[in-house]
């Protein structure tokens, strides 16, 4: 597949590789930084809750709770971060 993408581009542009995108990674390469380091940040959150489930004696106990919170976190992440991407980066996209 690699190969056939190669050999369809140089054939098309003269050129082995495509780099069509390369303007959305280089035109806000500030605000696409940070949003990366935000999400790898609060993904790293998820750490300290899975440790504070497995130390729990109580209801937040992974086999109780936990796993019921930690699903419920990791749904808003991912709900959060993919809305976000879609609204703040629409205007590429047109």
């Amino acid at each position: 597949m690699v190969l056939t993408t190669m050999l369809r581009n140089l054939k098309e542009t003269g050129y082995p590789l495509s780099l069509r995108q390369w303007n959305l990674f280089t035109e806000n390469i500030y605000e696409m930084g940070l949003s990366d380091g935000a999400m790898v940040a609060t993904a790293g959150l998820s750490l300290p809750l899975h440790k504070m489930y497995m130390n729990s004696p109580g209801v937040l106990r992974w086999s109780k709770m936990g796993m019921a919170i930690q699903s419920i976190f990791q749904a808003a992440w991912l709900l959060f971060w993919v809305s976000y991407v879609t609204t703040s980066q629409s205007d590429f996209l047109d």
